[in-house]
């Protein structure tokens, strides 16, 4: 899950293979870009309940994803290997 990339990247950098961590930061970069830029705070949320988080509901006026939405978010987290 994305917590846990997170943590891998830092113990990747002490251990000082900084091409592995590389490749996973950029692959959270994409994943990030795609999630909080393109679908903003209700792109996030949705990401969250998926991967079992709570995400909850966006605060109006953000209305929550639409299910073409939700299809692309699926997409998106199978293509950065987190479902």
């Amino acid at each position: 899950m994305a917590p846990e990339n997170c943590v891998k990247i830092y113990d990747l950098v002490e251990a000082k293979n900084y091409e592995e961590a590389r490749k996973l930061q950029l692959k959270m970069i994409t994943l990030n870009n795609a999630l909080t830029a393109t679908l903003g705070v209700p792109g996030l949320k949705t990401a969250m309940d998926i991967l079992g988080y709570f995400g909850g509901e966006p605060r109006l006026p953000l209305l929550p994803s639409s299910e073409n939405a939700k299809s692309e978010i699926m997409a998106i987290l199978k293509g950065a290997e987190l479902i």
